[in-house]
């Protein structure tokens, strides 16, 4: 078994055995007698790997435009995007998430020479509860969403604060516009091999002061969560620890600025990071 993160063995125990379908696997008309999905680690860049069986992994790849029906049945996207955007800040995982980025991009910009106006690319923003709420407590931004699925993003219209884009982020020129921040809110871990995104996402930032923030779910979920727990979910390629996550990033030619781990309101066990574009940190070295 390969990594696909560094190309290197996985180690053939596995962390974990999950032997329950879950209801992506169960749309797909997979059998419960004797499956499995197992999770295993690499011993050389520290990653956890999902391992499907049987090619489950391509059929899921086949329904994607039915997650989020299979998820919330019924329920309207503008239902999900106002019981989200409804939740007390104490409660809320994108509130805090908009403080943490406000707080680091605050801190950092002052080291170079900044306009007064700033903007921010979210790539792969779901409901646009984030970027909605990260818009209304930073009104000194402008803000541009993509998202390519569609039952997610139907409320999505003119009268919402930023640009909206229903496509797949593979790094267009229309999208070369020198963000401040792009953000990555639990988005890659859906990406078997993330390593073209971030390259592409390079495209987009700006070459001067330009923030990457990406947040994933944590490996600890392995440890501290049920097998049925969305994180361990057969969506999900990998989970990612401090040193995984540093590899990955370091490896598609970003240099590392902060990584932490998380507990989310939610109970989520996530970990993110602050990286920039390696030509970037000699002038904030310099500045």
């Amino acid at each position: 078994m390969i990594c696909k993160i560094c190309n290197n063995q996985l180690a053939n125990k596995p962390l974990l055995t999950i032997t329950k379908p879950d209801r992506f696997e169960e749309y797909i008309g997979v059998d419960s007698d004797n499956f499995k999905r197992t999770w295993h680690k690499c011993s050389m860049c520290s990653v956890v790997q999902a391992i499907h069986y049987d090619d489950r992994d391509r059929k899921l790849e086949q329904i994607a435009d039915n997650y989020f029906k299979i998820d919330f049945g019924d329920t309207t996207s503008k239902n999900r995007f106002d019981k989200i955007m409804s939740l007390p800040d104490e409660n809320s995982d994108n509130f805090y998430r908009v403080q943490r980025i406000k707080e680091f991009f605050s801190k950092w910009i002052v080291n170079f020479h900044s306009k007064s106006s700033h903007t921010i690319l979210d790539i792969g923003g779901g409901l646009g509860v984030f970027l909605a709420k990260f818009l209304k407590l930073n009104p000194e931004f402008s803000g541009v969403m993509i998202e390519p699925d569609k039952n997610s993003t139907a409320h999505i219209d003119e009268t919402y604060p930023f640009e909206f884009h229903s496509a797949l982020f593979c790094g267009q020129d229309e999208f070369k516009r020198n963000f401040d921040i792009i953000c990555l809110n639990k988005v890659v871990e859906h990406i078997e091999k993330p390593h073209q995104l971030l390259t592409d996402i390079q495209k987009a930032l700006n070459t001067t002061s330009g923030l990457l923030y990406i947040e994933i779910p944590d490996e600890l979920n392995i440890y501290h969560k049920s097998a049925s727990d969305n994180s361990l979910g057969s969506l999900h390629h990998h989970l990612y620890n401090v040193q995984s996550l540093n590899y990955l990033l370091e490896n598609a030619g970003y240099s590392v600025l902060q990584i932490a781990r998380i507990l989310e309101p939610s109970g989520k066990i996530s970990i993110y990071a602050f990286a920039t574009i390696k030509s970037v940190i000699n002038k904030w070295l310099s500045a």
